[in-house]
């Protein structure tokens, strides 16, 4: 895992897209603070049982459930690639209690 940090507006979201570009692996870049930018390959709920841990909750939260679901779904990308697999999740201090759920 690595982590970006730095004051707002001092380009950490321009810096990772540019290294996601420059990667010869596949990646995906999610930002937490966009809501409706669901990302389609994520699982749907009736295919995906949460761990009990975890309430039910709407799919487009951004919460302890949906981050769950999108670990995951990395971790199906990168079993199934030979090179692995990279996750940007910006703004990621918005979903509560998340150094809990990674």
């Amino acid at each position: 895992m690595t982590f970006v940090t730095g004051p707002r507006q001092s380009g950490k979201t321009t810096l990772i897209r540019q290294a996601l570009d420059g990667v010869s692996k596949p990646s995906r870049y999610v930002a937490v603070d966009e809501p409706d930018a669901i990302h389609p390959d994520l699982p749907d709920d009736e295919h995906w049982t949460a761990p009990a841990q975890y309430s039910a909750a709407s799919p487009n939260r951004r919460d302890a459930r949906w981050l769950v679901r999108v670990w995951e779904q990395a971790r199906a990308e990168a079993r199934h690639s030979a090179s692995g697999f990279v996750l940007a999740l910006d703004e990621i201090q918005r979903v509560a209690d998340w150094s809990a759920v990674v």
